[in-house]
């Protein structure tokens, strides 16, 4: 565990009349510090910094009654600065001089000192998000590390001066630094120093291990040969990357963007060095360049395309970079084959045959196990062919219209256990308050209206081997355009056969929303039937609901009747010459309700079904509905996942799944009409 000390300015207030003085520190904006004992710039975490409820201010980091100053009551980290205050409780000879020195103006500087519990070092080039802010490495983010105290220091607005005492605080109280402990700090070696070189750091060691200022001519020197010696080292760790992983491309690449030394690119060069076979025969390489877009996804986005994928929709998935990236001339246009050779040359594999084989396509597959096992996941070839699949699905899915948002509520499930729904009832009025301002409470009860669990619905289908060996990206595409059609269809047939079943006689004459007979067709007398009825609801209290209909939900049979009853408005001219006009007639209900047909309600295939039923509802409102359409965690859209194949054959397996539950919610929202003539 290091320590880590850093400045900051203080504000100590005047004491307002009868009040105790307080204090107030910007300890910390966010940004990089150059910290003494760590060789590149450090930068701490605030979202992993730690601190008890209170930290003692200390003067001049001594930890004795005399030299305490105060104690925090607020220290506020909101993720990119930290902001400490409190009061001030010193009442020794020294803690009133410094407050003595403040109201005369002396500006005093606070080091905040933290102890380094875990570290992650960001190499030269890399990008790293810290603090609301972004630093190029080389940097050290101390990750996470705790607050142990802050002290005021007599050093003006210095800030270096201050850092360089609370570092000599720090160094007090463990081992001193020796001079090649210094110059190793720095990244240098002391045995291949020039003399020239000595002799400045030895200036700025002893300028540094005095307490004082470096003077700036010593600094700047130093500053340069540190510079120097990164850069050097950053190139010889390339060069001798460059070396190891010649031929693997992939490696290469990773090894260099993600800072690995020469130890783990040689493991991951010899991982990619024990598959065999022979050299991918391709002019197209989706290997991109410094700056581009992830290959692998431009290439599953250019897959997706060759599938009838729509750039729009892919645009939300991938980012508009990749979709341009893979509309290019040189990317337009993959097919599966063309997955297998990016498989293969990510894997460092050389195939010889021209044809897609059985031996090409195994060793695709065995290419692409390895990779897994070393990390690479997002280059296998059932995660690309996957991936792809799910981006077709859910256009598959987007294609077919559905009905059942017109009158569901949309809830969430956190399992696959039963979860009940209840809605609180308070019994009585608003009353007047009487003379002596006494409000009455309201009698709570809980009531449970109802209860939702959510169900798996899945289908799996195979990309053979033949499919892939036809290249056959007519198989693919229909493979999850189907699966994902599969599962709306399954949701809305979910939907409406709850509804047609009428289960518990949600619709019921004692619901006051059902009614049958004569002349309950659809028709004007029966729509103001309907309406009626849904009007005349009242809550527990007998009080109105006052929830509007505004959907008309027919079979198919009653389209036409439905959009003459909402849409069409009958004309009739009256009078002659100057009494002329034209009024309505016959048709109230014109513009009142919007007509949703749906061919389910008469599906044979459903438990009561009619051709001549229709029910007048409800929109949603917030979480209450007619029904509920709950998904598991949220996931309102179905998922294929991939995997192999058995051992014995070749191919891929597409499996589409999708959790839900579908639940009759609130009777009050919908009235049901039989129909009979």
């Amino acid at each position: 565990m290091r320590n880590i000390t850093f400045a900051a300015k203080i504000n100590l207030q005047a004491a307002a009349s009868g009040k105790q003085r307080r204090f107030s520190i910007l300890a910390y904006s966010g940004g990089s510090l150059r910290v003494d004992g760590f060789p590149v710039p450090v930068i701490v975490d605030l979202q992993g910094l730690e601190s008890s409820a209170s930290i003692p201010i200390l003067i001049d980091h001594r930890a004795t009654v005399e030299a305490t100053l105060g104690l925090t009551d607020s220290i506020q980290n909101d993720g990119r600065s930290l902001t400490l205050s409190g009061l001030v409780t010193g009442v020794s000879a020294t803690a009133q001089q410094v407050l003595a020195q403040s109201s005369a103006g002396h500006t005093w500087q606070a080091s905040i000192g933290a102890s380094v519990v875990e570290t992650e070092d960001i190499a030269a080039g890399q990008k790293v998000f810290v603090n609301g802010q972004t630093f190029v490495g080389p940097v050290i983010v101390a990750r996470r590390s705790v607050l142990k105290e802050t002290s005021v220091l007599p050093m003006g607005a210095d800030s270096s001066t201050s850092v360089n005492l609370a570092a000599r605080a720090a160094l007090s109280e463990s081992k001193v630094m020796t001079f090649e402990e210094f110059v190793t700090s720095l990244g240098l070696d002391v045995a291949t120093l020039t003399p020239e070189a000595s002799s400045v750091l030895q200036i700025a060691f002893d300028a540094q291990s005095a307490g004082d200022a470096v003077p700036e001519p010593v600094a700047s020197a130093a500053a340069v040969l540190n510079l120097r010696s990164a850069a050097t080292l950053e190139a010889t760790r390339i060069r001798e990357i460059q070396r190891l992983a010649h031929g693997h491309p992939e490696v290469l690449e990773a090894a260099i963007a993600n800072g690995w030394d020469t130890k783990d690119t040689e493991i991951h060069v010899l991982k990619a060095s024990s598959r065999k076979g022979h050299i991918v025969p391709s002019n197209r390489s989706f290997s991109g360049t410094v700056g581009a877009p992830d290959a692998t996804a431009v290439l599953t986005a250019s897959l997706a395309m060759s599938c009838g994928g729509s750039p729009a929709i892919l645009a939300k998935s991938f980012g508009e970079k990749v979709v341009d990236a893979a509309t290019a001339i040189e990317n337009r246009g993959a097919s599966l084959r063309t997955v297998c050779e990016h498989v293969l040359r990510a894997a460092g594999v050389v195939e010889h045959s021209n044809r897609m084989t059985d031996s090409y396509i195994r060793a695709a597959f065995q290419a692409s196990t390895q990779l897994e096992a070393a990390g690479m996941s997002t280059v296998s070839l059932p995660g690309i062919l996957g991936n792809t699949a799910n981006k077709l699905l859910l256009e598959g899915y987007s294609s077919v219209p559905t009905t059942w948002q017109n009158f569901c509520v949309v809830g969430d499930l956190k399992d696959f256990k039963e979860s009940s729904r209840y809605r609180m009832i308070g019994a009585g009025d608003f009353e007047e308050v009487g003379p002596g301002g006494q409000i009455k409470h309201l009698n709570l009860t809980s009531e449970q209206t109802y209860s939702n669990r959510a169900k798996t619905y899945a289908r799996m289908v195979n990309l053979t081997r033949q499919d892939i060996i036809n290249d056959d990206l007519g198989a693919f595409e229909q493979i999850p355009a189907m699966l994902g059609r599969k599962a709306v269809i399954k949701l809305e047939k979910t939907v409406y056969s709850l509804l047609l079943a009428n289960t518990g006689s949600f619709f019921a004459v004692g619901n006051n929303n059902y009614f049958e007979g004569a002349a309950t067709s659809l028709q004007i007398s029966s729509l103001t039937t309907a309406e009626l009825k849904f009007l005349n609801q009242t809550d527990e209290n007998g009080d109105p609901v006052l929830v509007m209909p505004s959907v008309l939900l027919v079979p198919t049979s009653l389209s036409v009747t439905s959009n003459q009853l909402t849409r069409d408005t009958q004309v009739v001219a009256v009078g002659a010459g100057g009494t002329a006009a034209v009024v309505t007639d016959g048709n109230p209900h014109a513009g009142r309700f919007s007509p949703v047909v749906t061919p389910w309600l008469e599906n044979a295939g459903l438990t009561g079904y009619s051709a001549v039923g229709w029910y007048l509802l409800a929109k949603p409102q917030g979480k209450a509905g007619l029904m509920e359409v709950a998904f598991l965690n949220g996931q309102s859209t179905p998922t294929i996942e991939d995997g192999d194949l058995d051992f014995s054959t070749l191919g891929v397996a597409l499996r589409g799944y999708w959790d839900f539950g579908v639940a009759f919610q609130d009777p009050r929202f919908g009235v049901r009409s039989k129909g009979q003539a």
